[in-house]
């Protein structure tokens, strides 16, 4: 958690929703994405787009709920044992 507030902190928010695409993807169930996407859209969100202030915590809940649906479509992915 502590590198991902540094990534806030220092990378712009195009470099952060690539790197958080990693960890979304390799755990399944990675929450703290969205924590981080509400933390950017705190820290540098502006003016409204498109008549809602939180785009960047909107992209990282929909990365968060849609790529566990796309990993279970991928070919090489396989499930953890539970």
């Amino acid at each position: 958690m502590i590198l991902l507030c540094v990534l806030v902190a220092v990378f712009p928010w195009w470099a952060v929703l690539l790197l958080l695409f990693i960890p979304i993807f390799l755990f399944q169930t990675f929450y703290w994405g969205i924590i981080v996407g509400f933390f950017m859209d705190i820290i540098y969100g502006h003016s409204p787009r498109f008549g809602f202030p939180f785009i960047f915590l909107a992209t990282t809940v929909l990365l968060t709920l849609l790529l566990p649906l796309l990993k279970r479509r991928l070919v090489f992915w396989k499930p953890p044992i539970a």
